[in-house]
């Protein structure tokens, strides 16, 4: 069961996750999941980007573009960041 504050560790340890990588390690709704980052984002202590991603591949072919939201623990120290990295799914602490 996810609670805020196994949520709130999850984020701090890993940095950033997208929703479907949070909803997968603890096996809640999305729609819960939601509830809780919006509670962390009106807090200031999460911020939800846009990310575009590919298929990855070094092909010819054209592949559609998914963009989805990441939820990144804001690290009260530093201003966010640009990621031009790619993102790697975490292991579940759980």
């Amino acid at each position: 069961m996810i609670t805020l504050s196994k949520l709130k560790k999850y984020l701090r340890t890993h940095g950033y996750a997208t929703l479907k990588e949070i909803t997968i390690c603890f096996q809640t709704e999305p729609k819960q999941v939601q509830c809780m980052l919006q509670h962390f984002i009106n807090k200031g202590q999460v911020q939800a980007r846009n990310i575009s991603t590919g298929c990855g591949a070094q092909c010819s072919q054209t592949c559609p573009i998914n963009t989805s939201l990441l939820y990144e623990w804001k690290d009260q120290s530093t201003q966010a960041q640009p990621l031009t990295h790619s993102l790697p799914l975490k292991k579940c602490p759980v």
